[in-house]
């Protein structure tokens, strides 16, 4: 019986694989790439590293494979981006945010609390912008 493949023409394991090449940190190619196909086939540790690796590089030889990984890193790129704009988008934000708006005064004890919701008018504040007391 012919194992089943994903819409990409992988298999579970081989879908496995381009995944864990795509995660994994290092400039160590010959690594990655052992590390990654012990991973995906539920390989031993101890078994021959040399095994491993022409076992892995036979699959990055194989066209669905490279055509995969290489969509899963421009996913894996757009994400990224997407991450790094909301993060200046909310630097902006913090950096126009009146340190004062953050801390409220309690209406009951009149001590001052730092506001664990959305920014504040402090209502203390005065019109010089002094500090409560």
């Amino acid at each position: 019986m012919a194992r089943a493949k994903n819409k990409n023409g992988l298999t579970h394991q081989q879908e496995l694989f381009c995944q864990y090449v795509v995660d994994a940190y290092g400039n160590n190619k010959r690594g990655i790439l052992v590390t990654a196909y012990r991973m995906a086939y539920n390989c031993k540790n101890d078994a021959k590293s040399n095994t491993h690796y022409a076992n892995a590089s036979r699959l990055m030889s194989d066209s669905k494979i490279t055509a995969r990984i290489e969509q899963l890193r421009e996913e894996q790129s757009q994400l990224a981006t997407i991450s790094r704009e909301r993060i200046i988008s909310d630097d902006v934000e913090i950096l126009n945010i009146d340190p004062l708006d953050l801390w409220i005064q309690d209406e009951n004890s009149g001590l001052t609390k730092e506001d664990k919701s959305t920014p504040q008018v402090h209502s203390c504040r005065k019109e010089t912008n002094s500090r409560c007391r």
